[in-house]
């Protein structure tokens, strides 16, 4: 009865934990920042670590204490641990009807029969119902004070009948059998987790090695461990950040309305693509961007034909033909076109272009103890604002 207990303590806590911390990390990469990735799935891995042995404490002192109650009230340790023939014994212990087993394995009813066993137990050690509850709610607490404390067994309730040989060593085989059963499903469980292509679970990555989320079997796509609906597993296949098969894109899991995945293809291994009609951000379209001379300037900017873009918002007035990344300005927030320059997509008021040029690092000045991170013949300037 109370294996049955103990395993129950086990089951789901390796399946989830890992690939939750594995969906964290994958946000923090997407996000842009691998250093934050790594530090939530170190964290989430101790923290499944502390869980799993702090599990495995409770539940072998759990078993320590009953192996220790069975032997005070005369019965080998061992029979403690073995499934089905433990509660046998438990009720030949408290003096109840052997065929009581039966009723263990009838859902619903084997909640109740536990509960009366439960409370018995703690009657022929002589302690209460209480007692008997605070067995049931928290077993890691009154089963060592049942075992290692003074009580002491006297059954006062009319003996059961004694248990024949053979329904003995025939219910110590079944309790084998469902131990072996429950190592097995343990096993398997934890190496189907975390060997996915063992069950036929493939794991994609994009072409740079990094986790995309998406994973597929031989009937579904799975996104963050979700169902994508009406996505074929026999044609997905990665673009960047994005997925496809052959009627649908997906981004995020999700399918772009109108997208086209015969013509759609990444523009790098961050969140942009595009088809013949329109150009993509995180799975958006950039209203009025142009695909066929659409590029990236850096992972802030990008431009068309026509138009120049700061993270998929068009810039008012951004000179197309002449906007470029500034000296050491590469994913600075800074751009500059012939005429004017510009942080995080918003003009720099009184910004030099001609001259200006973001600095290696930030600097402290010689005087005024002034900070900036970019200059021009003119000024100073912090985060896109004149410092001096």
């Amino acid at each position: 009865m109370f294996t049955t207990i103990v395993q129950k303590l086990f089951i789901g806590v390796s399946q989830h934990s890992m690939l939750s911390a594995v969906g964290a990390a994958d946000s923090g990469m997407r996000g842009g920042d691998g250093g934050i990735a790594v530090f939530v799935l170190a964290l989430f891995f101790f923290i499944f670590i502390f869980i799993f042995i702090l599990i495995l404490a409770i539940a072998a002192l759990i078993l320590a204490s009953y192996w220790k109650i069975f032997k005070k009230a005369g019965h080998p340790g061992w029979t403690a641990l073995v499934p089905f023939y433990n509660t046998t014994v438990l009720l030949e212990m408290i003096g109840k009807p052997l065929w009581w087993v039966v009723l263990v394995l009838i859902p619903g009813v084997n909640i109740v029969i536990s509960v009366i066993i439960t409370i018995r137990i703690a009657k022929v050690f002589g302690k209460g119902g209480g007692f008997g509850i605070g067995l049931i709610l928290l077993p890691f607490i009154f089963a060592p004070i049942l075992a290692f404390g003074k009580a002491q067994y006297s059954n006062s309730f009319p003996p059961a009948g004694p248990l024949k040989e053979t329904t003995k060593w025939a219910l110590i085989g079944l309790g084998a059998y469902m131990l072996y059963v429950m190592f097995f499903f343990s096993i398997s469980a934890s190496f189907a987790t975390n060997n996915p292509g063992s069950i036929s679970l493939q794991v994609l990555t994009r072409s740079d090695g990094t986790a995309s989320g998406y994973a597929i079997d031989g009937a579904h796509v799975y996104y963050d461990d979700v169902l994508v609906a009406h996505a074929d597993p026999a044609a997905f296949t990665l673009e960047g950040a994005y997925g496809l098969d052959q009627n649908s894109v997906y981004y995020g899991g999700n399918a772009i309305t109108g997208a086209s995945a015969s013509t759609f293809t990444a523009l790098s291994n961050i969140e942009y693509g595009s088809d013949a009609a329109h150009v993509y951000q995180y799975g958006s379209i950039i209203t009025g961007a142009d695909p066929n001379t659409f590029s990236l300037i850096d992972d802030n900017y990008s431009k068309d034909s026509h138009s120049v873009y700061f993270q998929g918002s068009k810039i008012d007035g951004g000179d197309a033909n002449t906007f470029t990344i500034p000296k050491n300005g590469h994913n600075s927030g800074y751009g500059v076109d012939t005429h004017t320059v510009y942080y995080e997509g918003v003009v720099v008021a009184g910004a030099d272009s001609a001259t200006f040029e973001v600095v290696d690092q930030n600097v402290t000045a010689y005087a005024g103890n002034l900070t900036y991170d970019a200059k021009d013949a003119r000024h100073r300037y912090l985060s896109g604002n004149i410092v001096r």
